[in-house]
């Protein structure tokens, strides 16, 4: 045998170099492999090129046996893919480095080695072994690809990690290890040498912390279906090489395609290889059968989690974030998503020298709805595209709209659709002839034939799947249910074609479902309809006992029923049920199945199993249910019975998705909360989700203040239950029977959940002051120890604030009181402003630093800047359109910035000869004014930062610190530190100070909503109204008999309404002057806040409590809100645009002190 070693202009890995191969091996059946056989042995190398091809030939030869062998069937692709990759480097890039060319050398020599193995049969006998070997394979050439920089990292490894002759060292020593053992046939004390940083984690009580703090999902993946050995070739192959080419310039590969083409299980079978190769960080499988695995605001955390335990350095990362952000886990989902996953991964060192790191997102269409998961996927595409380059996230799903919307022309996301094709067919098909080859064995008393069912009948059944692997696997558990399998088989081959794949499944279901010949027995299809109406209606699979206690059945009853239909149901390691995939749920609700006995209403068994919740936990709930006994130490708890747990935790949820004629759920809800309250508690802190009651108690609420407004009594129940449960949170979770030994005898004494649970004779009572009502902190935003800057997004949704003493900000939640982003951290001293974009998607923020920085709102990101200055910047401000950035220094300069790019555009100009307290924009964009502390104005060009007026006297004896446009572009104004208001005409340069004819400060004033007319508030009581057109003064009168706090008009612009310290409110026409009702009394101490309801009906006022007033009448509607006597008073009020909240900012007697409230406007409910 000659051996002939050549080169060719081409850099195909499979170019043949050795010449008269023997041809007694069968040709491979990858499709890239044009030639097989026996490789000789090579005597000595001469080029790292030379030592890859004879890698490669030996590669081959597993090829067809692959198809035959479980474990090494993806992983040949995978090592195949690399070797090959690695011969497409130079070649006098890879020989420059000796190093380089012996390692390759040693894996060529374990080959060679290898090269021995003859047969199918012996691959599969060793195929631990050659397992391991191709592991190895794979980790050593990725190891050179970023040794030589043609990696993920992008550099060369050796001028970098000072161990990489260490590690080399390590790769020669375990291929020798395993040339060995495959020699002895033994993979004794064999490790895999990897190119990842050891994830071993020395502390795992931090892994403990990081579950409790990310609560992440249980993913058990053990029981998920894999790929039958030699399917699927084609779609692993192609996924492989997207994960492992470097160059590869997407994150995220989008796998959409039809129900029932076997995502789930090529998702699996994929999660399984990359495990295998140390390269799966994290693997989600979402099922709208298992509401928690569902939860779109589950799947960052559990993200975050398994990337933790994939890495400890990630794990670190993840950590130190969360201890710096407590409140990170409860922040929005892209702020989670920017910050747990994002910012984690991009701060572990060197994570791209590491090679692949690979993320699977299974069935993304089943986690939650399009509405629900629109946040999750904004925020993956939005930071997906800053990942590290290492980073591959696979998802798939049903080619649904809100998906393919958000993937849609996103540069960092590839789309490829799975469709049904030839070789997809010819999977089914191979799949289906081994499923019948197992029932042909499994069935011996039949004596079927050796190759039963034979070709026909295999080509007959492939057709019907139409290349459906759900179809097949169907079939397969019909024909296996059965007493004889070949009855069934003929029931399938014989019927009717399909027209489609979607008509292929229903036959099939339908089929399987005649199977049962009891469908004209009502009492059989009535116990049919309840078994499945909760199989396909329960949050969670349950199992059969559980039904049973549900549907109020007798012992075992849902396990015989669910015996009859195992065809078309799986059942869970736990023993609980659920149906074999979504499309079977799809086939029940069909309206096209609505005339069969099998038809499921969805709607209608909902309700039906809102109603078997309540009645169960009616039935079963009460005190100590478990027999307890108090205590604040940790101890074992048991665990409640499934049935009682599944309607303790979703007796809500499945009410709140009831709709229709509702009194008799409600009269059903009523005498479950007004006797069971507190029993119910205790059980949902037996299943340590007392916390989750809170947001089940807050949905039940807004669903009977919609559905049962009626209900009265009821909706004050739960809304006195959220308070206790707010108050009570940390108590209520130490202990179960803490809800009576504790929270409720300290609950305040006029609540409604004292005063109908409480009982003096076996319970504790607190002695000394008690309280008499809830107290009003519930809602109090605290971050900072003294706040210095505040600014309020447009929509009225976000508050940010900076703190006086910290060079921090938050930005919060105004309706929950949640934070949504923080701590904001860049600046180098405190923030002295903040503004929000027209958008109210990003904030600005100076500081005395010289810095501006610009933050994404939903993370919290910095998205731009330092944008540096030469002085201290004490006053910023997007334009309308949130094109340009201004900023006014210390020095008196402003700056024009562009806000895409943070490029400077003007500036630095000096316009006053001291620092600049306040800029704004003109609402076309085109003029800025800025005023400054040294008493003047000044207007400035957009386009080219030069002075148009100025500089204007704006302050008649000291500073000015606020300017602001009026509606009309043409004229602004201007407020100084000696209290005067004055305004100006862009045009003629003319200033009409507001104090000129009144006698006595200013001490409030307000703007119509068309900038029109003003009016100003007086410390001498008297209330002045101005043309702003003008700038002459209308009218001024007098009602108060004390200084005005405050002055707003209404919405619509023709009424005004003031508040005084005479402890008095008065409405105005606002054309006219006149008092239209008033003074109005009712407060106890001065008024200090007043607010128009956006339909222009009810007038709030705020002192140390809260009134509402009848806007036409003066009528008192209802009081609410009172303040204890060292938590001040509210200082500033406004209405929600839909009127239904009151948000309020009280002020205590240290000003430093405020807090932020929110009321149910109608009802005067704290929320």
């Amino acid at each position: 045998l000659t051996v002939h070693a050549r080169e060719t202009p081409r850099s195909d890995a499979l170019d043949l170099f050795v010449e008269g191969l023997s041809q007694n091996l069968p040709s491979p059946s990858h499709p890239a492999i044009s030639a097989g056989g026996k490789v000789d042995e090579f005597v000595k190398a001469v080029s790292s090129h030379e030592s890859l091809k004879a890698i490669i030939k030996v590669l081959e030869t597993f090829v067809e046996a692959m198809d035959q062998v479980a474990k090494i069937h993806p992983i040949i692709n995978v090592a195949w893919q690399v070797v090959h990759g690695l011969y497409q480097i130079p070649k006098n890039q890879l020989d420059r480095d000796d190093k380089v060319v012996r390692l390759i050398a040693r894996i060529r020599d374990l080959y060679a080695t290898v090269r021995a193995l003859d047969g199918v049969e012996k691959v599969a006998e060793l195929e631990s072994i050659i397992e391991a070997i191709l592991q190895q394979t794979i980790e050593c050439v990725l190891f050179i690809r970023e040794y030589v920089g043609s990696g993920f990292g992008k550099r060369v490894l050796h001028q970098t990690v000072s161990s990489t002759n260490a590690k080399i060292k390590e790769f020669e020593d375990a291929l020798r290890d395993l040339e060995t053992s495959f020699r002895n046939r033994s993979l004794v004390h064999i490790a895999l040498v990897t190119t990842r940083v050891s994830n071993r984690v020395e502390k795992m009580y931090a892994f403990v912390d990081l579950m409790g703090q990310l609560t992440p999902v249980d993913m058990e993946t053990f029981d998920l279906p894999r790929c039958q050995p030699g399917t699927r070739s084609s779609e692993i192959q192609w996924i492989t090489e997207w994960v492992m080419d470097p160059s590869a310039d997407q994150r995220i590969l989008w796998l959409p395609g039809p129900a029932g083409f076997g995502k789930s299980t090529l998702s699996a079978t994929l999660a399984d290889t990359f495990a295998s190769l140390r390269r799966l960080g994290a693997f989600l499988f979402f099922s709208r059968d298992v509401e928690e695995r569902s939860a779109p605001s589950k799947v960052v955390k559990t993200l975050a989690y398994q990337l933790a335990l994939f890495d400890h350095r990630i794990a670190d990362k993840v950590s130190k974030l969360l201890d710096e952000s407590p409140f990170m886990a409860r922040s929005h989902v892209r702020n989670q998503f920017a910050q747990l996953i994002v910012k984690s991964l991009c701060s572990v060192e060197a994570l791209d020298d590491d090679g692949p790191l690979v993320i699977i997102l299974d069935a993304l269409d089943e986690c939650g709805d399009a509405e629900s998961r629109r946040s999750l996927l904004s925020a993956l595409v939005a930071e997906s595209r800053h990942l590290p380059s290492c980073v591959r996230i696979l998802i798939t799903s049903r080619p649904s709209d809100d998906i393919a919307g958000a993937f849609d022309k996103q540069p960092h996301v590839k789309c490829r659709s799975l469709e049904i094709t030839a070789e997809n067919s010819k999977d089914v098909k191979a799949f289906l002839r081994h499923s019948l080859a197992q029932i042909a064995q499994s069935r011996r008393h039949l004596t079927l034939d050796p190759g039963w069912p034979g070709c026909p009948v295999l080509r007959v059944l492939t057709t019907h799947a139409g290349g459906l692997f759900i179809w097949a696997d169907t079939a397969v558990k019909y024909m296996d249910d059965g007493m004889n399998p070949v009855q069934r088989l003929d029931v399938l081959v014989s019927g009717v074609t399909p027209k489609d794949r979607v008509d292929s499944l229903s036959q099939l279901y339908a089929t399987v479902l005649h199977a049962c010949q009891r469908w004209d027995d009502e009492e059989f299809c009535s116990a049919f309809c309840r078994l499945f109406g909760v199989i396909l209606v329960a949050k969670l699979p349950l199992p059969p006992s559980a039904m049973d206690s549900l549907l109020s059945l007798p012992p075992n009853w849902a396990l015989q029923m669910t015996s009859y239909f195992k065809a078309v149901l799986t059942e869970e390691p736990t023993g609980a049920i659920r149906i074999i995939h979504p499309s079977f749920y799809d086939f029940l609700t069909s309206q096209s199945q609505a005339g069969s006995p099998w038809y499921i209403n969805a709607q209608l068994h909902n309700k039906y199993m809102a109603f078997h919740c309540v009645d169960l936990l009616g039935l079963t709930l009460k005190e100590n249910m478990l027999g307890l006994v108090h205590s604040l130490r940790p101890a074992p708890m048991p665990s409640l019975s499934s049935d009682i747990a599944y309607a303790c935790l979703f007796w809500i949820p499945h009410v709140c998705a009831v709709g229709g004629e509702l009194e008799s759920l409600g009269d059903s809800i009523s005498q479950l909360l007004h006797t069971h309250l507190l029993h119910w508690l205790e059980a949902m802190c037996i299943s340590k989700e007392s916390r989750k009651a809170l947001h089940m108690l807050d949905q039940l609420e807004s669903w009977i203040q919609v559905n049962l407004p009626d209900y009265t009594s009821l909706c004050d129940l739960v809304s006195d239950s959220l308070k206790f449960c707010r108050y009570f949170s940390n108590v209520i979770e130490q202990h179960p029977l803490s809800v009576y030994q504790i929270a409720l005898p300290f609950s305040p004494t006029g609540s409604l959940i004292y005063k109908a649970f409480h009982r003096d004779d076996v319970m504790p009572r607190v002695s000394g002051k008690l309280l008499l009502a809830w107290p009003p902190w519930q809602l109090t935003l605290a971050g900072h120890t003294q706040v210095k800057c505040m600014a309020l997004s447009p929509d009225g949704l976000r508050i940010a604030t900076g703190g006086k003493q910290e060079d921090t900000a938050y930005i919060w939640d105004v309706m929950t009181g949640s934070l949504v982003a923080g701590p904001l951290q860049g600046h180098q001293s405190v923030w002295s402003s903040a503004a929000f974009s027209a958008d109210g998607l990003r904030l600005v923020s100076c500081s005395g630093g010289k810095t501006v920085w610009i933050w994404d709102v939903l993370t919290g990101a910095m998205t731009l800047g330092p944008l540096v200055h030469e002085h201290g910047v004490d006053a910023v401000c997007f334009s309308p359109n949130g094109s340009h950035i201004v900023s006014g220094t210390l020095a008196g300069t402003i700056y024009i910035w562009d806000a895409a790019t943070g490029a400077q555009l003007h500036g630095p100009r000096k316009r006053h000869y001291l620092g600049i307290g306040s800029v704004a924009v003109s609402p076309d964009g085109s003029m800025i004014v800025s005023g400054s502390y040294d008493q003047t104005v000044c207007l400035s060009d957009v386009a080219t930062g030069n002075l148009i007026l100025g500089p204007l006297v704006g302050g008649l004896t000291s500073g000015v610190c606020m300017v602001s446009f009026l509606p009309d572009g043409f004229k602004f104004i201007s407020g100084a530190q000696d209290k005067t208001i004055s305004i100006w005409d862009s045009h003629t340069c003319m200033v009409g100070p507001l104090c000129s004819r009144i006698s006595g400060n200013i001490s409030t004033i307000s703007i119509c909503p068309d900038g029109s007319k003003a009016v100003t508030g007086c410390k001498s009581g008297v209330l002045s109204f101005w043309d702003m057109q003008s700038g002459t003064l209308i009218l001024e009168s007098k009602c108060h008999q004390d200084g005005v706090n405050t002055v707003t008009f209404s919405y619509d612009g023709t009424r005004v309404a003031s508040a005084s310290k005479d402890m008095t409110i008065c409405i105005w026409d606002a054309s006219s002057g006149t008092p239209v009702a008033g003074p109005l009394s009712g407060h106890g101490d001065a008024v200090h806040s007043v607010a128009f309801s956006p339909d222009g009906l009810r007038i709030a006022s705020g002192s140390s409590v809260i009134y509402i007033w009848d806007a036409v009448t003066g009528a008192i509607i209802s009081t609410y809100g009172q303040l204890q006597p060292d938590e001040g008073h509210y200082s500033a009020m406004k209405f929600t645009s839909d009127g239904s909240k009151l948000t309020l900012l009280s002020m205590k007697s240290d000003p430093d002190r405020e807090a932020l409230w929110i009321w149910d406007s109608h009802r005067g409910v704290k929320l």
